[in-house]
């Protein structure tokens, strides 16, 4: 949900009008709606570099690629030891 749109404008006049929302909502609507429209074309810009970023910190966290052979390797052992009750 990156940008609200003019749709925020009209569900939140009609909820005003209906008296569902009180009157502190509408500005609050307003004021995220007029945000999310100037953070947009952000969001999309910095979306893959950001999602690259976070790949290369998350893999780091993991360890070596070869990391997750060594997990089926113990998981293994692990089921030979417990004769298949483990993971």
């Amino acid at each position: 949900m990156a940008q609200i749109g003019e749709f925020a404008f009209i569900i939140a006049s009609l909820g005003l009008s209906l008296a569902v929302i009180g009157k502190f909502l509408y500005p609050v609507v307003v004021a995220v709606s007029v945000i999310t429209t100037f953070l947009t074309p952000y969001m999309i810009r910095f979306a893959e570099p950001c999602y690259n970023h976070i790949e290369k910190a998350s893999s780091q966290e993991v360890g070596t690629p070869y990391e997750p052979r060594r997990v089926m390797r113990i998981r293994t052992l692990l089921k030979k030891k417990t004769h298949g009750k483990c993971c």
